[in-house]
């Protein structure tokens, strides 16, 4: 009767909690995907899916002693687009040549959109050899897309600066010396690759 008892109660004990335990671990599986998604969609850009200048930042914040190369991209004659076709087909040139300047990483390597149609490209433990080859990369892949827009299609290129982050370097010194490294390619005519060593990769 004793072992009766117990066996019931033990009976009615999961007919309650395991129902209740379940609930309470699918709301917090739930909530647990809504707080990842809400992370996502901060650390986003909204209009290009990669990350945000915040994000850039505070991924290498928490590796200090990360080493790499820092590129800066940036659209030639992004305005002559914007005012020739509008900023709807603008906004369809950033998406279409952020897709392809990913498309060129590795699982480590960080984007972020920098600003208007400039990019920030982290290559994560990269020498200066394999850096010019992505930047390479990704400037032909850039020139070679053709991007549909309202009225037809356009090409366009890109101007690519590099910089090398040695460990335990402050990332914001690399960032300046790419943007430096960007400035000579742009006056070097554009569509080029152009890293702050000296030496051109390539005249496009």
């Amino acid at each position: 009767m004793f072992g009766t008892t117990i066996f019931t109660h033990v009976i009615l004990t999961v007919l309650v909690v395991g129902p209740a335990a379940l609930i309470a671990t699918t709301s917090l599986r739930r909530a647990t995907l809504m707080s990842d998604e809400l992370l996502r969609l901060v650390n986003s850009d909204r209009l290009t899916g990669v990350a945000t200048r915040d994000c850039f930042f505070s991924e290498l914040a928490q590796c200090e002693a990360s080493f790499g190369v820092s590129l800066m991209v940036d659209i030639d004659h992004f305005k002559r687009i914007n005012d020739t076709h509008g900023h709807l087909a603008g906004d369809e040139v950033i998406r279409s040549v952020a897709e392809r300047l990913r498309q060129n990483l590795r699982e480590g390597d960080i984007i972020c959109r920098f600003g208007g149609e400039e990019f920030l490209i982290f290559l994560d433990r990269a020498d200066h050899q394999h850096s010019v080859q992505v930047a390479e990369r990704m400037r032909s892949s850039v020139a070679d897309q053709k991007i549909e827009v309202d009225g037809g299609a356009v090409f366009v290129t890109v101007s690519i600066g590099g910089a090398s982050k040695a460990q335990n370097e402050d990332i914001n010194a690399a960032i300046k010396a790419a943007d430096d490294a960007l400035y000579w390619a742009k006056g070097l005519g554009r569509n080029q690759t152009y890293f702050m060593t000296g030496a051109l990769a390539r005249t496009g």
